[in-house]
């Protein structure tokens, strides 16, 4: 297994947190009492405020590269 230290970007901060939103955190959150995911999206989405510049949002990641054979 490689690890791959990479970003992604997103033209916004709402581009990005849709994004979040149909990914796997997304659907964490969603499971939470009406109040809470409106605090929680609001959290994520002060959060990546750090992340945002003139080109956009652009959020560090990691790939996890596994590499099988038979």
């Amino acid at each position: 297994m490689h690890v791959v230290a990479t970003h992604r970007r997103f033209s916004s901060i709402r581009e990005a947190i849709e994004n979040l939103k149909a990914d796997f955190h997304g659907r964490s959150i969603a499971e939470l009492r009406d109040d809470e995911r409106e605090q929680a999206w609001e959290e994520v989405e002060e959060q990546l405020r750090r992340f945002e510049g003139a080109n956009g949002c652009e959020l560090p990641c990691e790939l996890l590269i596994g590499i099988g054979t038979k």
